[in-house]
């Protein structure tokens, strides 16, 4: 996808960061994002910027996408940490829901030719034994209110596909780390505590996600803003999974620390999803790309960001 105008709301958080500058390289890139959390210093300057909020406006965002000529839009822009949503349920579903609405309505209005909207793996939740990859397929049965308003903004952007012709493709993201981190996530939360001691205050240590590189996830997206379906639903992980213990193991070696593990009560979530793995076959039959990192690789590049950064 070269030489196309390209809307990325939420381009200055973590994900939307990286692929805000790796998009930039070929096209001509807006960000739009109200800096709850993101950080206009992880963009490249060349990059357009315009401070503004999906909850707000849809006739402002038409305007803003029409005036663009956007051929591409991206959302990102979400409440994304889990823990915020047991103490702050009604600023999810106004900014996941609500505002998922706003750029749906908006896009419809504004023709866009194609919107990839990002949805979560933990949507599928499931149950507390469940050991397998996950397909599209697998049933969801999501286990935190988070995962609820990332389900609604899954399944709107599907309905406004089959009852307004919205051309939607669904990303069901799994998890993803590396540097512009703007959330207190595992990989961060570990170097940072590791940083201080070799006492790690943490939940469930034996929870396991999919953990995809940062770099790896914008290159494949990418490739998916292309060649994606129309109205279709794709996972994007590694297809390895590893435990919040392997995690803290993994980083331990690369810091030079010993994990004194202790659980923390009040960081175990009240319905936690023990095991997620990705099934990539279905992005993989319309995909050339595949991960290149590994997990390790992914690791030491994040940790010599925060070096640099002096956060660790």
């Amino acid at each position: 996808m070269n030489n196309k105008n390209v809307v990325i709301v939420g381009g200055a958080g973590f994900l939307g960061s990286h692929l805000s500058n790796y998009l930039n390289q070929k096209n001509k890139v807006l960000v739009l994002d109200n800096l709850l959390s993101g950080k206009t210093e992880y963009l490249n300057t060349k990059i357009e910027f315009k401070k503004f909020d999906i909850r707000y406006s849809t006739i402002r965002l038409y305007k803003l996408l029409q005036d663009f000529q956007t051929d591409y839009v991206f959302h990102l822009a979400a409440c994304p940490f889990i823990p915020d949503s047991y103490t702050n349920p009604g600023e999810f579903v106004d900014i996941n829901i609500k505002g998922t609405l706003n750029v749906l309505k908006a896009c419809q209005e504004a023709n866009i030719k194609k919107v990839i909207v990002y949805s979560s793996s933990e949507i599928y939740g499931g149950t507390k034994n469940r050991e397998e990859a996950i397909n599209e397929n697998t049933p969801t049965f999501p286990r935190s209110f988070y995962a609820t308003t990332k389900l609604a903004t899954d399944r709107l952007s599907y309905n406004f596909f089959k009852e307004h012709n919205v051309p939607v493709v669904i990303l069901r993201q799994f998890n993803s780390f590396g540097p512009n981190w703007t959330q207190p996530y595992i990989v961060p939360e570990i170097m940072k505590q590791f940083s201080k001691s070799n006492i790690l205050k943490l939940g469930n240590l034996k929870a396991c996600r999919d953990f995809i590189y940062v770099k790896d996830q914008v290159r494949m997206v990418s490739e998916l803003m292309e060649k994606g379906e129309l109205g279709e639903v794709y996972n994007l992980g590694s297809e390895k999974s590893y435990s919040v213990e392997e995690i803290a193991t993994l980083i331990g070696k690369l810091m030079g620390k010993e994990p004194d593990f202790q659980v923390e009560t009040s960081k175990l979530r009240p319905d936690d999803v023990n095991f997620l793995l990705s099934d990539n076959s279905k992005i993989y039959n319309i995909l050339n790309s595949r991960p290149e990192f590994s997990f390790e690789e992914g690791l030491k590049e994040t940790y010599e960001w925060f070096k640099t950064r002096n956060i660790v």
